[in-house]
């Protein structure tokens, strides 16, 4: 049998919650607490987009570092091109930017 609650009985959800919260009523639950748990959420939220962020960035100079070894282990040598975009790294850049947006979007 499931508790009742004012007058009226529970869902099988709210008796989970019920149970949950220590036996304490969902509608008695402090919305100050609930607020908090909303921000802690959303905080966990951009944190998470942060850590991706970093993630990405450190994918994408890995795949870079790599082309360019692989360039050096097969010609022998960088030009001086090879040298100035490896310097710059511009096509990571340009590429980190676009993750960096999609990932900002999510």
């Amino acid at each position: 049998m499931l508790p009742s609650f004012r007058g009226s009985v529970c869902s099988g959800m709210d008796y989970l919650l019920f149970k949950q919260q220590g036996g304490q009523h969902v509608s008695d639950y402090p919305i100050n607490e609930v607020l908090s748990i909303k921000s802690l959420v959303e905080s966990n939220i951009e944190n998470n987009k942060t850590i991706l962020k970093q993630l990405e960035k450190s994918l994408l100079l890995m795949e870079f570092n790599q082309e360019y070894m692989k360039k050096f282990l097969n010609d022998g040598t960088f030009t001086e091109k090879d040298l100035l975009d490896f310097y710059t790294g511009e096509d990571v850049k340009d590429r980190y930017r676009l993750i960096e947006k999609q990932i900002n979007e999510i």
